[in-house]
Parts: structure tokens; sequence; C-alpha cells
């Protein structure tokens, strides 16, 4: 039996993070992963975050796939690249 994939109806937005810190375990300290569906996420702001890693394995980061987040007040690490 073939399994059939089918695209995700799920329309994630509006979304606020803010007023985070902390230590992360990993260097990408924030993961924000969209489906290709729908457009990925839309209307995500994020505010106010400061996350560090100290670990051996590089430098604190962000990923982000199929969004665009709307940045404001401090950032660390810097934000996702557009």
């Amino acid at each position: 039996m073939e399994v059939v994939q089918k695209p995700s109806l799920v329309k994630v937005h509006k979304v606020c993070i803010k007023n985070i810190k902390g230590t992360a375990t990993t260097p990408a300290v924030v993961k924000l992963r969209c489906s290709k569906a729908n457009n990925g996420c839309e209307n995500v702001k994020i505010s106010n975050i400061n996350l560090r890693y100290q670990g051996h394995h590089g430098h604190a980061h962000q990923e982000c796939c199929n969004v665009k987040p709307i940045y404001s007040g401090l950032i660390v690490p810097p934000g996702c690249r557009a």
C-alpha cells in the first residue's frame, strides 16, 4: 500500500515570543521551522531575547525555515537573515 503525503492544512500565525533569557545546550538556541504549505508561518514576533551557548560546538545562532520573524528590542544572538 502506497502512503500519500499530503501538505499540512495548519496555518501558524500571530505568534509572539518575548522576554526570554537563559543558556542553551546547543548552538542553535532558537529553531523556528515552518512547513512550506500555506506560505509558512506569518506574523511571528520576537522581542527581548538573550540566549547564550557556552559549549565548544560553535557560536549561538538562530535557525529559521519558511518564516521571517519580526524582531524588536534586545536580540541575542542576532536574528535569522531574511
